[in-house]
């Protein structure tokens, strides 16, 4: 699988902004301000207590 293709957890936040853990930023060389395609959206449901 080529690093363009990884697939990782992310968590939206305020105003929808989506936050990419730092390992990941690092491993694409993302910097603030880079734009990203995001191809494949799942949403996982949290269980309730």
């Amino acid at each position: 699988m080529a690093k363009e293709e990884l697939g990782f957890p992310a968590v939206i936040g305020r105003e929808g902004k989506i936050t990419i853990p730092h390992e990941i930023r690092k491993l694409l060389s993302l910097k603030r301000g880079d734009t990203v395609y995001i191809t494949n959206i799942r949403k996982e449901s949290k269980e309730e207590n």
